[in-house]
């Protein structure tokens, strides 16, 4: 070996080895003064980390309890029909159905505008009628909220009939002429009258004693000729006077031959062989028949009046209907689209109203039986 080349002994060694030593003798000073303050503070705890490669146990997720919608019966005493009604939301018309037993359910109708959309008598049949772009009139749909089909197009209005289910009556022109037609659900629309080439008014009732066409200041009823043996003008029957019958004044409303006409802010009873006036009321904007046309509600911008058709007695509630169309729901509750939003409900029983469905703006709104739902 040369002279030159000193020989280092292990203690002695630089590089790596001596910082590690030190090391060592840290960790044994530190392994040390654990013990010792055990001793005086507890044991020390000394997390272990998770195993990556073991099992992972379950999250648990605690079930979200949540109330249902209170059922109409819920809500209002004695009501024991579903309600149904004609509402916008958001965008689109829905029909709305709020059962007895559980909430409010919405299923979109195919239209564009709320007021174009109403339903029968029974609550169960739907029309609309959409905007034909380029084209007189609109298209005329019918069914169930579940199913509409087109009928026809070139409607200028149309009414449902106002004792039977599912049948409609519709103003249309065609070829230079207008003609009154009526369809049932299952539609075969056939022409009843020929009413020539001049507009005649917008078709506002239908039912077994014909026609009525609304014109300013006065409507028109079109019914059929009078029958073998009968002579015109010899009574006020729809059916033995002529083909028309014209009566000053806004219709309300008509059940089985029977009207509410309101003319010189007064509102009048029209039977077939009398007028009789009823109730002498300025801003009437609309009324109704019960049912059974035992009673008649009138309507005004402020307040609605419900009548007896025999005796008279009346009874007088305040609110702002959205429109002057009002619906019964059997002969104990008025059901109305209130303003702006919702729908009024007046009991005629207990004598109260409530106010119901504020999220939705209400077009029209009725009763359906529960097994027709």
């Amino acid at each position: 070996m040369p002279d030159n080349v000193q020989v280092l002994e292990d203690e002695e060694r630089v590089g790596s080895d001596q910082p590690k030593r030190r090391w060592m003798a840290v960790a044994a000073a530190f392994a040390v003064g654990a013990v010792a303050g055990a001793v005086f503070f507890g044991p020390t705890v000394v997390p272990v980390p998770p195993d990556p490669t073991g099992p992972t146990l379950p999250t648990v997720v605690r079930p979200t309890v949540t109330t249902p919608d209170p059922g109409l019966a819920e809500v209002v005493e004695g009501f024991d029909d579903a309600l149904v009604a004609v509402v916008r939301q958001n965008a689109g018309i829905d029909y709305l159905i709020w059962p007895v037993a559980r909430g409010p359910a919405l299923r979109a109708i195919p239209a564009n505008d709320g007021n174009a959309v109403t339903i029968d008598p029974t609550g169960v049949w739907v029309a609309t009628l959409t905007d034909v772009p380029g084209a007189p009139g609109g298209l005329l749909s019918l069914g169930r909220s579940t199913g509409i089909r087109p009928v026809t197009s070139g409607v200028d209005s149309y009414v449902w009939h106002d004792t039977a289910s599912g049948i409609i009556g519709f103003l249309r022109h065609e070829e230079g002429s207008w003609g009154l037609y009526e369809a049932s659900v299952f539609p075969v629309p056939i022409e009843k009258f020929d009413l020539g080439p001049d507009y005649p008014g917008e078709l506002v009732a239908y039912g077994a004693w014909g026609f009525a066409l609304q014109r300013p200041g006065e409507f028109v009823v079109v019914s059929e000729p009078p029958g073998e043996g009968s002579r015109p003008g010899e009574t006020r029957d729809w059916s033995a006077v002529g083909a028309r019958v014209t009566i000053d004044g806004l219709l309300l409303d008509s059940w089985d031959g029977s009207f509410l006409v309101y003319a010189g802010e007064q509102v009048q009873l029209v039977e077939p062989d009398v007028v009789i006036p009823i109730l002498r009321r300025g801003g009437v904007v609309g009324g109704s028949f019960s049912p059974d046309g035992s009673k008649m509600a009138i309507v005004q911008e402020d307040e609605v009046t419900v009548m007896h058709r025999i005796g008279g007695l009346h009874s007088s509630y305040p609110f702002s209907p959205r429109t002057g169309r009002i619906s019964w729901a059997g002969e104990r509750f008025l059901v109305a689209p209130a303003s702006p939003r919702g729908v009024q409900i007046v009991d005629l029983v207990r004598r109260d109203m409530s106010g119901h469905l504020t999220d939705y703006t209400v077009f029209w709104a009725g009763t359906i039986p529960l097994g027709d739902s």
